[in-house]
């Protein structure tokens, strides 16, 4: 299984490397491709404006954020790059609470935590109680 994040863990002062897992494999699901009928062939995807109708190439679509209808701010990659935040790419764990006390409707998927390596292996199952 390929990992989704990687990152670290800390409890306190410890530090652990981990990598983060989807719960349930997306790679096993079945997936259809859409085919022309009468000959089999794959059936592409266009872009085309529902407004004019025209066939658009990369370079004529961009992004926008509908405030409201058929009104849009324009939003470039530039823009999100300055309110990109700066990531740590650390889970800090301040504390631990039961899982009645969190209701299941704030899940949005299951994921599992690991290990990154063997030195990290050693620290992580001893602070999960597993085998040292």
């Amino acid at each position: 299984m390929r990992s989704i994040w990687k990152g670290h863990i800390q409890f306190s002062l410890v530090t652990i490397p981990i990598r983060i897992y989807n719960a349930v494999d997306t790679e096993e699901t079945i997936r259809f491709n859409q085919l022309h009928k009468e000959d089999n062939g794959a059936v592409g995807y266009e872009k085309k404006c529902k407004k004019c109708g025209k066939t658009l190439t990369t370079e004529e679509i961009v992004k926008g954020y509908q405030f409201e209808p058929e009104q849009y701010v324009i939003v470039s990659a530039e823009d999100l790059e300055k309110i990109k935040l700066k990531s740590t790419k650390v889970i800090e764990i301040a504390g631990f609470i039961g899982t009645n006390e969190v209701n299941p409707s704030l899940y949005d998927s299951p994921y599992f935590a690991g290990p990154d390596g063997p030195v990290a292996a050693k620290t992580y199952w001893r602070r999960q109680g597993g085998p040292a």
